[in-house]
């Protein structure tokens, strides 16, 4: 009888721990099963399917979390289907954050890339991990980031980018297997990471201190994109401006993905925007019309 429980406790086991090998399943019935999981407080948070190797199917990406006293814990798990068996590729423990979700992904190399991290403090700082194959076979931490003020991140055309809000400070290629310098940003790639919007609000240097480039009345159509970065497309000199509100959120829609606003409706909008962090604002009206 001992024995009988001994077996169906260790079963049961096997059921709720993700880090244990998997019978073949389909990746749906995987990852179903993986979202009752559990093991030690950690439960399902998030998961995403990405092609980080050249194996099939898809590798299931997904972050556990458990509450500590200063926030969450947290584990990145990469299951991978090996001889039959959902296997686990890689884990890495994250400690201490308040909200690890997926940032970016994208193809960076032969495969794709993910980057998950965590924004932290008034700064909005991001904190990051670039997981992925240097070799197409093993899953690995390709990169570590941390501490990008108002920090965005964006995998466009086999590139990673860091920005400080809509100004990219640096960015990533891969090459041999290992994440190489893509060169100095510059206002160019603050357009691309922005889709290249129609309308332009540029933040150019005057002595130390940024400065508003452009006009403090601004003419739309609906439809029309508006960005901000950088004046000068071959500017490289860092910038880090804060868009503090708008007045008249009906007319404009931001995009929370690539950053950037659209003109929606006709009226008037009213940005306050500081060139310099925590400096003086400037007041830019978008009329709409």
């Amino acid at each position: 009888m001992k024995k009988v429980l001994f077996a169906l406790l260790i079963g049961s086991l096997l059921l709720i721990h993700p880090t244990a090998s998997k019978a073949a399943q389909s990746t749906e019935d995987f990852v179903e099963e993986l979202q009752y999981s559990w093991f030690n407080g950690y439960t399902y948070d998030d998961h995403r399917l990405i092609q980080l190797n050249t194996s099939r199917p898809l590798e299931v990406v997904s972050i556990f979390k458990r509450e500590n006293e200063y926030g969450y814990d947290y584990m990145i798990y990469v299951h991978e289907l090996k001889n039959g068996e959902w296997k686990v590729s890689y884990r890495r423990p994250v400690e201490y954050m308040t909200n690890l979700s997926f940032i970016a992904k994208g193809r960076m190399g032969a495969t794709d890339k993910v980057l998950i991290g965590s924004y932290e403090g008034s700064g909005n700082f991001l904190d990051a991990y670039l997981i992925g194959s240097p070799n197409g076979r093993d899953i690995k931490l390709m990169q570590h980031k941390s501490s990008v003020f108002q920090g965005g991140a964006w995998i466009i055309d086999g590139v990673l980018f860091y920005g400080s809000g809509s100004i990219v400070s640096q960015k990533y290629r891969v090459q041999n297997g290992k994440v190489v310098s893509a060169g100095r940003a510059s206002g160019r790639d603050d357009r691309l990471i922005s889709k290249n919007p129609k309308i332009w609000l540029g933040l150019k240097m005057s002595g130390n201190r940024a400065v508003y480039a452009g006009k403090k009345t601004v003419y739309a159509k609906v439809g029309d994109r508006i960005g901000i970065g950088r004046y000068g497309v071959s500017d490289t000199r860092g910038y880090s401006y804060r868009l503090m509100s708008y007045d008249g959120s009906p007319v404009l829609s931001y995009d929370t993905v690539r950053p950037g606003m659209t003109a929606v409706k006709k009226g008037t909008a009213v940005l306050s925007l500081e060139p310099e962090a925590y400096g003086n604002a400037v007041e830019i009206k978008i009329i709409v019309r």
